[in-house]
């Protein structure tokens, strides 16, 4: 499996290697939490996460943000 290296300049992030990468809108973010409430239970060193925002509340992408996700909006189109 080859790693990778991403590099997220607006957010100051550098992931490497393996990554969780899933996308929500406000009406899935109690599934996503409940995702990353597992991952941290079940794995704790569990590869780095990007949640791609399609309408997330700005008080859960803080939530997302405190725990230490990283949250990308995706434009409208």
């Amino acid at each position: 499996m080859k790693s990778t290296t991403l590099h997220l300049p607006d957010s100051g992030l550098l992931l490497d290697g393996d990554l969780i990468i899933t996308a929500a809108s406000e009406r899935y973010s109690s599934q996503v939490l409940a995702l990353i409430g597992s991952l941290n239970c079940n794995w704790p060193s569990h590869p780095g996460i990007i949640v791609y925002d399609i309408g997330l509340a700005a008080r859960t992408i803080g939530v997302f943000e405190r725990a230490g996700i990283c949250v990308r909006k995706v434009p409208a189109f």
